[in-house]
């Protein structure tokens, strides 16, 4: 007698839930014994028909061997075997490696934008980039040198000079000679120095201190002679005595000094020397000015007929 079924009503929903899962338990295995089954009665009919095929053919073989066949031809249904290639398979294949793949290509793209930024000639960062900066920054700072020296000029010599760079400069820049334009500032810069300088050449005066220099020397035939010479200073407008850079007559190497000797005739270092003698102060003290925008200093000490005295040589040591 079977037992009466219980109303949906008085199932709760876990023991509902509870049934289901049996249920789907028992009909896994069911399927499964039924694949078992089926399996059983295959590998009988494939024995029978080797068994036939033995006979027919008269080939000998034990039960055993047939047995083994029969295995491997199951194992064989159960080893993995890639399908044939074709357009789906591929797609599948770039489908399962596509994070592996999308990485790579973004690593290509950026190597490419890499390469491609780093030897681009048009970027900052390029040689070709950078040297052509180079040679504007080096044209613009020339070309505030040579500005300010053309403003600085006074005299026609020093023109000519300013005129001499302003061609070398152009010529340059032009070419893209970076080497030259920086050489050719410099130059500028030497002479802008010299342009800007404004001081007065003075003898020494006062008591005590050595005003003139009387110098007996040999020519190189054995002839003796007396060269006068006025001992200078620069001073600036300020005040300060400067260094200046002299290349000696009488055969020493150019000496950065702050007092040297200045040659002059006999007429003139007389006339001094009995200025001096007065009272230990000179009159006359100026003997040359450097004015700003010039290159040169002017004579401004005089010979008997008011004439500026030629410059004719200098010593650095007495």
């Amino acid at each position: 007698m079977t037992a009466p079924l219980v109303p949906d009503a008085d199932l709760t929903l876990h023991e509902m839930l509870q049934i289901m899962d049996v249920a789907r338990a028992a009909r896994e295995e069911q399927a499964t014994v039924e694949q078992q089954f089926q399996q059983d009665e295959l590998r009988s009919r494939i024995r029978e028909r080797l068994v036939a095929a033995q006979a027919a053919t008269g080939e000998p073989a034990t039960p055993a061997e047939i047995d083994v066949a029969i295995e491997r031809y199951f194992e064989s249904q159960y080893v993995y075997r890639d399908p044939p290639l074709n357009g789906r398979t591929w797609c599948a294949h770039l489908y399962v490696r596509r994070r592996g793949l999308l990485l790579f290509g973004g690593l290509l793209v950026l190597i490419g934008v890499g390469l491609w930024l780093a030897f681009n000639p048009r970027m900052p960062w390029a040689s070709s980039q950078r040297s052509s900066r180079a040679v504007s920054v080096a044209a613009d700072l020339a070309r505030t040198q040579l500005a300010a020296l053309t403003a600085l000029a006074q005299d026609e010599d020093t023109r000519q000079a300013v005129t001499l760079l302003t061609t070398e400069f152009q010529a340059a820049e032009a070419n893209h000679d970076r080497d030259s334009l920086e050489t050719i500032r410099h130059r500028m810069i030497r002479l802008r120095t010299i342009l800007e300088e404004e001081y007065d050449l003075t003898i020494v005066s006062g008591t005590g201190r050595t005003s003139l220099v009387e110098r007996i020397w040999e020519s190189p035939t054995g002839q003796s002679a007396t060269a006068y010479y006025v001992i200078v200073e620069a001073v600036d407008r300020g005040g300060r005595i400067l260094s200046r850079s002299i290349h000696s007559s009488e055969g020493q190497p150019a000496l950065a000094v702050t007092q040297w000797g200045e040659q002059v005739s006999q007429a003139v270092f007389d006339r001094l020397a009995q200025d001096k003698a007065t009272d230990g102060i000179l009159n006359e003290m100026r003997f040359a000015e450097k004015r700003r925008g010039f290159q040169s200093e002017r004579v401004i000490l005089t010979d008997s007929n008011q004439q500026p005295i030629p410059r004719q040589g200098q010593i650095t040591q007495w």
